[in-house]
């Protein structure tokens, strides 16, 4: 994260704030969406809210949204390749 301290990175990861991805043994990733969450939260869409806990609503909902399920798919492929680091191992 350009512009920040070090220790307030680690800090960021430790309180579950940002979720970095594995890349190599001493390398890893926090993705970009995370960085613009904690940086300039201006620049995000509105949360959206749920008012019908019906789960065919919340899966038409979830499929409107461009792009949610190809990014859904990389963290999930991202997972079973290993790429992620686990709070407990920072």
């Amino acid at each position: 994260m350009a512009g920040a301290h070090p220790s307030t990175v680690v800090d960021y990861i430790v309180s579950g704030r940002l979720y970095p991805v594995r890349l190599s043994e001493r390398t890893v990733r926090i993705p970009v969406r995370a960085v613009v969450d904690l940086r300039e939260p201006e620049l995000l869409a509105p949360p959206v809210v749920i008012d019908d806990p019906n789960a065919a609503n919340v899966t038409a909902l979830l499929d409107a949204v461009p792009g949610v399920f190809g990014r859904a798919q990389e963290g999930l492929l991202d997972v079973q390749a290993g790429r992620v680091v686990r709070l407990e191992d920072l």
